[in-house]
C-alpha cells in the first residue's frame, strides 16, 4: 500500500457520504408489526420512536385523517450518526461506525432505555472503522447481514452475538446487501460498481454482476456505485449511477432498463410492481417491463429510504424518507396520506 492511500480512502468516504449519506432527520425506518411503532434515524447519532394508536381514516371528501401518535423525543443512539436499521419481532438494530446496536422495542422510547448489547465486527486495522451502511435480517434463521464501509459483507449471528461470515471481494466500500428468499445467499452492491452474490454454505462469491461495463444500463457521468438493490426469486433489480435495471439472476444478464434519469437510492419488489426512489421527490411505480405505472409527489427533496409494512397484505402501509424532517405514510400507493414530523 502506498503512503497516503488509508488518508485517500478516508476522504473518498467522507465525500461518498457527503453525497449519498447526507445527515438528515429522516434517513432510514423500520417497523415492527405488532405495535405498530416507527422508528426513524438521523445523521447525528439519534433515533426517535412513534406510535400509531389508529389507522388513518378518510373524512368526509376523500381527504385522510393521520392517526394519533405518541412521539418521544430523540434519543442519543450512537457516537456517531446512524446510518442504517433494521427490525426482528423483538429487537430493533442500529448500524453505525463500527457497531450494531441492539435495542429492545419493548423497552425503546422509555426514559433511561439503554442498548441490549453491541457488537463491533472484528476489523484488519485499528487504523479504520468501517461504517454499517445497510442492515438486513433473516427472520427465519436469526441473522443479519452488514454492509461495510471496508469493502466486507459480515454476518452476525443474533442468537449467540458471533460473526459467522466476513466476505470480501468488493474494491470499495459496500453500500446495499438483500437477501434471497428461499436459499442462504447474500447479494451487495458497492462504490465499485459490481453486484456479488455470496453461499453462506461455502462462504464463497458465486456470481459477479459488473454493471456498469453493460452498455444499456452504464451512465460514466454519474458513476459506477451502485446504491439500490432488491431480490425477488431469480429477479433482482439494482441501480445507482447505472439506470435502475430489472436482472435475471440465473442468467446474469439484463432484462429491463427503467427510464429514470436521476441515480435511484432504494428499489423494492411490490406484487407485479418495483418501487423506487432517490433523487427528486417522487415516488415511482415501475412495471417490470420498464412501463412507469405512476410518479407520486413525496415531501423529501431526495428519497434515501422506503419500507413496506411486512406481513400485512390487508393493510399494505408503505413509508417514504429522505431529505426532510418528515416521513411520508401510503396507505395507497397512489397518494401520501399524511405525514409524521420529526422536528
Amino acid at each position: 500500500t502506498t503512503p497516503g492511500a488509508p488518508r485517500a480512502r478516508n476522504q473518498k468516504r467522507k465525500r461518498n457520504r457527503k453525497r449519498r449519506h447526507r445527515p438528515v432527520a429522516a434517513a432510514t425506518i423500520a417497523t415492527w408489526r405488532c405495535r405498530r411503532r416507527r422508528a426513524e434515524c438521523g445523521g447525528r447519532g439519534s433515533c426517535c420512536t412513534s406510535r400509531c394508536w389508529r389507522r388513518a381514516r378518510p373524512r368526509a371528501g376523500g381527504s385522510w385523517r393521520p392517526p394519533t401518535t405518541s412521539g418521544r423525543s430523540p434519543s442519543s443512539a450512537h457516537n456517531g450518526p446512524v446510518y442504517s436499521l433494521a427490525s426482528t419481532e423483538r429487537l430493533l438494530l442500529s448500524g453505525s461506525d463500527g457497531e450494531i446496536r441492539a435495542w429492545s422495542w419493548a423497552e425503546l422510547g422509555r426514559k433511561g432505555c439503554r442498548e441490549l448489547w453491541t457488537r463491533r465486527p472484528p476489523c484488519r486495522s485499528s487504523l479504520e472503522v468501517p461504517e454499517i451502511n445497510g442492515l438486513e435480517v433473516n427472520q427465519r434463521d436469526h441473522w443479519v447481514a452488514l454492509a461495510g464501509g471496508d469493502g466486507a459483507v459480515r454476518v452476525l449471528d443474533l442468537e449467540s452475538g458471533a460473526f459467522t461470515h466476513e466476505l470480501r471481494g468488493h474494491q470499495d466500500l459496500v453500500h446495499v446487501v438483500a437477501l434471497r428468499e428461499q436459499l442462504p445467499q447474500v447479494l451487495s452492491g458497492g462504490e465499485d460498481g459490481t453486484v456479488r452474490l455470496w453461499d453462506l454454505r461455502t462462504g464463497a462469491q458465486v456470481q459477479l454482476i459488473e454493471v456498469h461495463k453493460y452498455q444499456e444500463c452504464s451512465r460514466p457521468q454519474l458513476g459506477k456505485w451502485i446504491r439500490c438493490l432488491a431480490t425477488e426469486s431469480d429477479w433482482m433489480v439494482c441501480g445507482g449511477g447505472p439506470a435502475l435495471t430489472l436482472w435475471h439472476l440465473r442468467s446474469g444478464t439484463p432484462t429491463t432498463v427503467f427510464g429514470l434519469a436521476q441515480p435511484q437510492h432504494h428499489a423494492l419488489f411490490h406484487q407485479d410492481l418495483v418501487l423506487s426512489g432517490g433523487v427528486g421527490p417522487a415516488l415511482h411505480l415501475l412495471q417490470l417491463s420498464g412501463d412507469v405505472r405512476g410518479k407520486v409527489p413525496v415531501t423529501p427533496a431526495a428519497l434515501r429510504s422506503l419500507c413496506l409494512h411486512p406481513r400485512s397484505p390487508e393493510h399494505q402501509v408503505l413509508t417514504v424518507a429522505g431529505n426532510s424532517p418528515k416521513i411520508d405514510v401510503f396507505t395507497n400507493l397512489g397518494y401520501r396520506a399524511f405525514s409524521l414530523s420529526f422536528t
